[in-house]
């Protein structure tokens, strides 16, 4: 459909987006900066180490830059199955600490992240390689270069061709646009090839006909590997497989109930993989516990999409087939959910099928209002406690919005913008409007966009300074002046923010404890590591090549610096969205928006 903003607001709200977005979201972004560093880091290593050896071929950039990206993905190729370590996932959910410096809830988009740069990485790395077997070809013996590489062992040539066909087949149907025009079952068999690439990727990585790739893949490789025997253990073992206690099908929202019974303690907002055997073998497919943890039995409802929930859909409208079932349920597994009930108040807002966890999470509220005693509750809690007795006891509160979702007329939204802007007033000084000033400018330099901004000159810096050494081997050149420039402004600009910070808190401030003189070196220690940046440059570029392993050093200090720096102003900031450390007994307020643009979820609601 057509978006709501005017077209000559576009461009300033999606601005706006991105600057939002990179403050709620600056621990996400940072990962991601701290992985295309590493991923310039390993190529500029792989291009000056290429570069350094016999050459091979007609060109000397070919097989360099190739050998570069290939690097890259070697580091790129074993980061990606982290992600999908949905068992240690849950495991470390459990502890507060863990959820605030790891971005569970983009564990999903890590992965697309670094298969995009993957699938960029074999482009590059396969075609100019491609290029570089060609020109070797007319220097070398042919079928030296195209069966067995030039080096001896196993043909490179081979094995990264059918790496790439694997992969890009992945990629292929792991598109939005094209899997949703499919049927699951095919992106879920295509991506299961990803065992035939790691196999064909243990044997391409290698260097001078030795195999490499197993050293990245060891840890990595383990925990993932620990992580799908852990998933396949409490799938088949420890009494995990039951019969359905109840199968049903809601026709006009096309949404199947499955419940069977409780084989595990879980929180709400879990989920759970069910595997069926009478439907497939292989596939298993999360779903949201829908039910209290107080019940005896686990509901879940399963919205036709595929094949798969398809047929499940047809064994419960044949009811003589539900006998012939077994489920084999593997979790639980973590969930942003699950930390609700730490806090004392709560806002669902769902839509359709995605209802499924705030069901579980409204009884279990309905639940701990019961179980409390009156004693302990509070005066002040009284009333949203009666209030949730009367209105959660079951899942019938759905009845109370149902007269909304009945109405099929359009509704209306009223916007309210309020702007307010600084008004001269006739009392206030000009020293003091200095001082508001200088209290802005100091807030966005101590501000999470103003951090990531240095971590990226940081990084622009470096990539300029591997540049300027690859091709041009030094000397004052347009890489160089602008590596300068922006050290110069990085300088100036961490000049200011101490100022402002001595001007806006006053001297005596810092010396009164230790805690408050250690920040006051939070900037003179960053200024000075940038100081080291501008001296490595100034021996690189000007006195002799054999401080380049001087000048990245300084780089990566300075960048490891800022880094820590702007995860401790993240966690700072988290710190006061973390959970309680122990669960609250009564929920204060529970408010739930359940938005539909059908009548068809209702029937499935109101079960």
């Amino acid at each position: 459909g057509r978006s709501m903003i005017p077209e000559h607001h576009n461009l300033s709200w999606r601005l706006h987006k991105l600057y939002t977005s990179c403050q709620n979201d600056a621990l996400y972004y940072t990962i991601c900066l701290t992985i295309i560093v590493a991923n310039i880091s390993l190529f500029c290593y792989g291009l000056w180490f290429q570069i350094h050896q016999p050459v091979v071929g007609i060109s000397n950039y070919l097989l360099p830059v190739g050998r570069g990206f290939g690097v890259t993905l070697e580091l790129n190729c074993v980061l990606i199955i982290l992600p999908m370590c949905h068992a240690w996932a849950t495991f470390l959910r459990r502890w507060s600490f863990f959820a605030l410096i790891i971005p569970f809830g983009y564990l999903h988009s890590l992965h697309i992240f670094l298969s995009r740069l993957i699938g960029i990485g074999v482009l590059v790395h396969g075609g100019l390689q491609i290029c570089h077997f060609i020109s070797a070809s007319i220097i070398e013996n042919p079928d030296k270069v195209w069966t067995t590489s030039l080096r001896g062992g196993i043909s490179v040539f081979t094995t990264g061709m059918l790496c790439t066909v694997v992969l890009f087949t992945i990629i292929f149907f792991a598109v939005k646009k094209i899997r949703s025009k499919l049927r699951f079952e095919v992106f879920f068999y295509s991506h299961h090839l990803y065992l035939v690439f790691y196999a064909l990727l243990l044997l391409h990585g290698q260097r001078a006909g030795r195999i490499e790739f197993y050293k990245w893949f060891l840890v990595p490789g383990f925990l993932y590997v620990t992580d799908r025997i852990y998933r396949l253990i409490t799938g088949h073992c420890y009494n995990r497989h039951c019969k359905p206690v109840s199968l049903k099908y809601y026709p006009n929202s096309k949404v199947t109930r499955l419940e069977i019974p409780k084989l595990f303690n879980y929180s709400p907002g879990q989920y759970a993989e069910l595997k069926i055997p009478q439907i497939s073998a292989i596939q298993g497919h999360p779903f949201t516990i829908a039910s209290s943890p107080q019940e005896d039995n686990m509901v879940f409802f399963i919205k036709v999409a595929g094949r798969w929930t398809k047929q499940l859909a047809e064994f419960a409208q044949d009811l003589d087939d539900i006998k012939e079932l077994t489920v084999l349920v593997s979790g639980p597994f973590g969930a942003p959910a699950q930390f609700s009930f730490h806090f004392d108040h709560l806002l669902f807002i769902s839509a359709g099928i995605g209802a499924t966890p705030f069901v579980s999470a409204m009884k279990h509220a309905a639940n701990m209002c019961n179980d409390s005693k009156p004693s302990t509750i509070q005066d002040d809690h009284e009333i949203a406690v009666d209030w949730a007795k009367n209105h959660m006891q079951t899942i019938d509160w759905v009845e109370d919005i149902e007269e909304f979702t009945l109405q099929r007329s359009e509704s209306t939204m009223s916007i309210e913008t309020i702007y307010s802007e600084d008004v001269f007033q006739p009392g206030v000084t000009l020293s003091q409007r200095v001082h508001r000033a200088g209290l802005k400018v100091y807030n966005f330099l101590s501000s999470i966009i103003y951090y990531i901004a240095q971590l990226w000159v940081v990084l622009l810096c470096v990539l300029l300074s591997a540049l300027s050494l690859i091709f041009f081997g030094g000397g004052l050149n347009g890489f160089a002046i602008t590596v300068f420039v922006f050290l110069g402004l990085l300088v100036i600009s961490l000049s200011l923010e101490f100022c402002l910070e001595l001007y806006l808190h006053g001297i005596y401030h810092y010396f009164k404890t230790f805690k408050r003189f250690f920040s006051l070196l939070d900037v003179p220690i960053c200024m000075s590591l940038v100081t080291l940046c501008i001296i490595s440059e100034v021996l690189q570029e000007f006195l002799a090549a054999q401080y380049e392993s001087l000048l990245f050093t300084s780089f990566t200090l300075l960048y490891i610096y800022l880094f820590v720096r702007l995860t401790l102003r993240v966690g700072s900031r988290n710190v006061l969205q973390l959970p309680h450390a122990k669960k609250v007994t009564c929920v204060r307020s529970v408010d739930f928006v359940w938005v539909n643009k059908t009548n068809g979820d209702t029937e499935w609601m109101l079960d």
